[in-house]
């Protein structure tokens, strides 16, 4: 017995941790917050995708849009093998882990399907639209102006007598010199003179200042504000106005370019809306004087002459004016009155163009 206590008392301890055998060995422990902590990024990681799958294709994101496409798939494809890794390899009695995984695989999951499902959508919706009746095309087409990114696929929606016009913004004349912007106009609008419907509307928007779509290769011009504010006199102001007009319809008939979505019929009450982040009326409105802004829009419509100048439409920016029943007309000092845009003196202006 006293070998027997001997031979026990010289034995070392049994390791506990061994296959579950008692507590876990320093080295997994650390492991195991490095991947409890690893599972939360990447749950984090999949739930963040999912408003992003969402609103993939706003308009906002145009720019990024195929960017966007590819790092969705990607980057959801990526949690998604990665949590099934994590998964397969966690032990029984890690209920912690094991849920953090199965909840970023599951929210990954619905990031891809969301993100392939609504382009899948967009094809099948482009699809139907492309094969449409030709009669129903041509009754809806005829009230519609679209952008477009490939001249190839605006021109056989043209061909296809889906639109009525097309709106040509920076992107479209990005690096292009005049000559070129105008064959690319030119062979839009032949298609539809060999169909012997109307002539094809060529939109943009081409203010002068902060909205200058087709600037360059066309010279930027200031804010008409500006040329007004630097003049006195009413004479002074309107050689100065037909003389802007002038310059700016030249410039768009050399390029081919028939309707312009100018000037900004709004009266500039000199207030920034806190919600208004696109219109900036503030910046791009005439005058301050509801009569002023009427009169001098009107001879900027007049002004180019009939053989040279591209058609003239008033943009009616509501939104900067008037949002979240806030208008832009303040009732007093610093301050805002409720109500809408369409007041009877903000209604001044668009009679009198």
């Amino acid at each position: 017995m006293r070998g027997s206590g001997k031979g026990h008392k010289g034995a070392s301890p049994p390791e506990w941790g061994h296959k579950g055998l008692g507590p876990v060995k320093e080295g997994e422990t650390r492991g195991g917050v490095v991947r409890l902590a690893a599972a939360s990024f990447m749950l984090v990681a999949a739930v963040a995708l999912i408003p992003i799958a969402l609103d993939w294709r706003s308009p906002l994101l145009l720019v990024v849009r195929p960017w966007a496409l590819i790092g969705l798939i990607v980057v959801s494809t990526g949690l998604i093998l990665a949590e099934s890794r994590a998964l397969w390899t966690s032990r029984r009695g890690q209920r912690l882990l094991i849920v953090l995984s199965a909840a970023g695989l599951l929210a990954a999951a619905l990031a891809l399907i969301i993100t392939l499902a609504l382009e899948t959508r967009f094809h099948w919706v482009r699809r139907q639209v492309l094969h449409t009746d030709p009669v129903k095309m041509e009754r809806v087409g005829r009230h519609i102006i679209v952008g477009y990114r490939s001249l190839e696929e605006v021109s056989e929606l043209i061909r296809l007598r889906g639109v009525a016009g097309v709106y040509v913004s920076a992107r479209n004349v990005r690096g292009k010199s005049v000559a070129e912007i105008r064959r690319d106009i030119d062979s839009l609008r032949s298609i539809r003179r060999d169909q012997g419907l109307p002539p094809l509307w060529i939109a943009t928007d081409q203010e002068g200042g902060i909205v200058s779509r087709v600037s360059p290769p066309l010279r930027r011009l200031p804010p008409l504000s500006t040329v007004l504010a630097a003049c006195s006199g009413v004479a002074r102001r309107r050689r100065a106005v037909r003389g802007y007009a002038l310059t700016q319809g030249r410039g768009l008939a050399e390029l081919g370019i028939n309707l312009n979505f100018a000037p900004v019929v709004d009266v500039n009450y000199k207030v920034m809306n806190p919600d208004d982040r696109f219109t900036l009326i503030h910046q791009r409105a005439i005058s301050r004087g509801p009569r002023g802004c009427g009169s001098n829009s009107r001879l900027v419509l007049q002004g180019p002459g009939r053989n040279r100048r591209p058609v003239h439409a008033q943009t009616f920016s509501r939104v900067g004016t008037s949002i979240r029943g806030y208008s832009q007309r303040p009732s007093k000092p610093g301050g805002f009155c409720s109500g809408t845009h369409h007041d009877r003196l903000g209604a001044v202006p668009y009679t009198d163009a």
